[in-house]
């Protein structure tokens, strides 16, 4: 879906991926804006129930800060656990680091008129 709702400096817009097993909204991803639920909980696709998700941001003609600390940036009207403090059912933890103890993260970039 596409959202064009605005946004101004300092708008907090979550995503939360609720996994709890027996929830009324279990299974399902839902958007918050300023700790407002923006839309109904979405259920989400019979092929990526039981698999690994990925944190994943697109946006356009915009600034993301993307947080995974302890606590909501702003608060949501009931109590969850952030990915931080994810239930060891509902992570996959990486595998210890290369030797040299380091990882290698990719940033995709898309830049215009650069045929991206």
């Amino acid at each position: 879906r596409v959202w064009n709702g605005g946004t101004t400096h300092g708008t907090v817009l979550a995503v939360l991926l609720n996994l709890e097993d027996g929830s009324p909204n279990g299974g399902t991803v839902s958007l918050f804006k300023d700790g407002q639920r923006m839309c109904q909980p979405q259920k989400l696709p019979e092929g990526l129930t039981g698999k690994v998700l990925y944190p994943a941001v697109s946006f356009k003609s915009m600034t993301a800060h993307v947080h995974f600390g302890p606590q909501a940036l702003a608060p949501l009207p009931f109590t969850c656990h952030m990915i931080s403090d994810a239930a060891n059912s509902h992570a996959m933890v990486a595998k210890d680091a290369a030797p040299e103890g380091k990882y290698e993260v990719v940033l995709p970039v898309g830049l215009p008129d650069e045929g991206t």
